[in-house]
């Protein structure tokens, strides 16, 4: 039988308690701080007066769907609200006995009362003890508090996909950028998908919330540095520390206080003279000197490696000495797993060149420390890198000319860098693959789309280096006219009548090009539409000349020729013609032109000027 009942635990008398005897037991009588009478049996406990003390949270007992008897506390102070859980409790357990509900999802029933800190604590402690970096879990929680806070969040139970979406817009309309409501955005869903795996949620109530689009509005776009702007800025920085204390003062125009001079700033063209004036200035303190030429060839350093290495700020703070590797055939920077983004070793190689200016930069340190051993040097930072890098960086762009922002609102700050690594290897002609490896990126889209500036790629380079496309390097294909490709052949062929020999008249083109054969062309061609000196007129018409028992024969005028009294015999003509023209394309002309009875004709009469 469900019931509740508030638990009791032992308490000291309190000071100011009247023990009293009523019907043989001893009670103490007292006031609260809020001056409320209160009266306890005093129960003598190990030579100790106590008295039993009931607490103020209401407990339920009932048995679960396996017919347990569990105990719990509904964390109400008042009794019918006590109730409501418990019959809330006892429902549960019948629909689980149902069928109606799985024990999973009862079990996820009751995480959802819980207090929402206390599932937040042990949702930071797994990041803690999975190894994730502590920048990473005070992102997490400064995200994951204020919204808890301001949306008013004290159970796990009221994260809701419409209260979450609320306070996005609100921060849509404060003007915070999609890329920050991203990020809050994020956190929380990472939160709720590790909810569920601990069975402390059945389903994420956030993940359909969609993200804002983030291209449509990049509040921080980075851009890539020129090699101009590259060599400007190493310049700057090597020179800059010692420089500052070479620049001119001029006066204050309009002076706010009791100053009423300041320093000119310094630009790259007046670096060479501000060096020399500093120089002079300091020349009673040459140990000075050389700390700030010291310090100036340090910050170059820690430009150029991580403008040649693709280093993020907080790995390159990260590397000691002893990660520097620069006796091997291949210098490397070995990258440890605790300080990667990614938490993976990673290698990182050095350019020659880079490799000999660190090695230089190692042995004057190692000089100037002699008094320590080898592994203590080893465990010392490789450099001093400032956490406000981005502020001295911001300094040195000024004193070299490169402007921060440029026209499309593009910045440059150390990140940047990274980027400057990256489009440098895409220009260089990288594979992306290798490009990405160097970048060491978990996809290549991010490589690509993400840490390459098109502006410094040579796109019209790489439009040029296409092959050209030219359709005139082919002719024309002729139509198809049955002539297999003869362009010009208009073949006369006038069979012989009583008044005319056999003539054969052709214009032909043949297979090699400006080698054609033309003969005499009679001056009225009759051949294409047919009409011979008959009474036939058409070339399908039966051509009663053809029929003529005195038409002559090749025999006839086998011994006519130029030398003779006729006109050459059509053997003649064809032997003639065969001999400059394919008997291919002359095949092809005569098929065009003759009608089928007359080439019938033509080959019998040549078979018998054969025989």
């Amino acid at each position: 039988m469900a019931s509740l009942h508030r638990r009791s635990f032992w308490k000291n008398v309190p000071e100011n308690a009247t023990i009293t005897i009523k019907a043989g037991k001893r009670i103490a009588t007292w006031k609260d701080n809020r001056g409320t009478r209160k009266t306890a049996e005093v129960i003598d406990r190990n030579g100790k007066d106590q008295i039993r003390v009931s607490g103020k949270t209401w407990f339920a007992k009932y048995r679960d769907s396996q017919d347990i008897v569990r105990e719990v506390s509904t964390g109400c102070k008042d009794r019918q609200a006590a109730q409501s859980i418990l019959n809330d409790l006892v429902s549960r357990a019948e629909r689980v006995r149902a069928r109606i509900l799985t024990e999973d999802e009862d079990r996820v029933s009751d995480r959802l009362i819980e207090p929402f800190g206390q599932h937040f604590d042990a949702y930071l402690d797994y990041h803690n003890a999975k190894g994730t970096s502590e920048s990473h879990v005070n992102g997490i929680r400064v995200r994951i508090d204020r919204m808890v806070r301001e949306c008013e969040i004290k159970r796990l139970i009221d994260v809701t996909q419409e209260r979450i979406e609320r306070w996005l817009s609100d921060e849509a309309k404060a003007g915070k950028s999609p890329r920050t409501r991203n990020s809050y955005l994020q956190a929380l869903q990472g939160f709720c998908n590790w909810a569920i795996d601990t069975n402390r949620l059945a389903i994420n109530p956030v993940s359909k919330i969609a993200k804002a689009d983030e291209r449509s509005d990049k509040r921080r776009q980075r851009r890539a540095l020129t090699t101009d702007e590259i060599n400007r800025l190493l310049f700057v920085a090597k020179h800059r520390p010692l420089a500052e204390f070479g620049r001119e003062t001029k006066r204050v125009d309009n002076p706010q206080g009791r100053r009423t001079w300041t320093k000119e700033p310094l630009t790259f063209d007046s670096l060479p003279t501000a060096l020399d004036r500093a120089r002079e200035a300091l020349k009673d303190n040459p140990d000075f000197i050389e700390e700030l030429e010291r310090r100036g060839e340090e910050r170059e350093l820690i430009y150029k490696t991580l403008l040649m290495t693709g280093l993020r700020r907080g790995e390159l703070a990260s590397i000691t000495v002893g990660q520097v590797n620069l006796d091997s055939e291949t210098p490397t920077i070995e990258l440890a797993s605790r300080d990667e983004k990614s938490r993976q070793d990673a290698s990182i190689p050095l350019r020659a060149d880079l490799a000999d200016e660190l090695r230089r930069w190692i042995d004057r340190r190692r000089a100037v420390r002699l008094t320590l051993n080898h592994t203590t040097m080893d465990a010392e930072a490789l450099f001093d890198v400032p956490r406000q890098l981005v502020k001295v960086l911001d300094r040195d762009l000024a004193a070299a000319g490169i402007p921060k922002v440029d026209s499309r609102g593009r910045q440059l700050d150390v990140h940047a860098m990274r980027h400057t690594f990256g489009t440098h290897l895409s220009k260089a002609g990288v594979s992306p693959r290798a490009a990405q490896a160097a970048m060491r990126h978990s996809k290549i889209d991010l490589t690509m789309n993400v840490y390459t500036d098109p502006q410094l790629l040579d796109i019209a380079g790489a439009v040029n280096s296409l092959p050209s496309f030219d359709s005139a390097q082919f002719h024309q294909p002729a139509a198809a006219t049955g002539t297999n490709g003869v362009e010009d052949f208009p073949p006369n062929f006038p069979l012989a009548t009583a008044k005319t020999s056999p003539e054969l008249s052709v214009s032909v083109q043949s297979e090699n090009p400006g080698d054609s054969v033309r003969t005499q062309k009679n001056p009225e061609n009759k051949a294409f539409s047919g009409v011979l000196e008959s009474d036939a007129d058409g070339t399908r018409t039966r051509n009663h000349w053809i029929d003529s028992q005195t038409r002559p024969t090749c025999k006839t005028l086998e011994n006519k020729g130029p030398n003779g009294d006729g006109e050459p015999t059509i053997h003649q003509t064809f032997h003639s013609l065969l001999q400059k023209t394919s008997p291919k394309q002359l095949a092809a002309a005569i098929l065009d032109v003759w009608a089928p009875d007359q080439i019938r004709e033509l080959l019998t009469s040549l078979n018998e000027s054969l025989d």
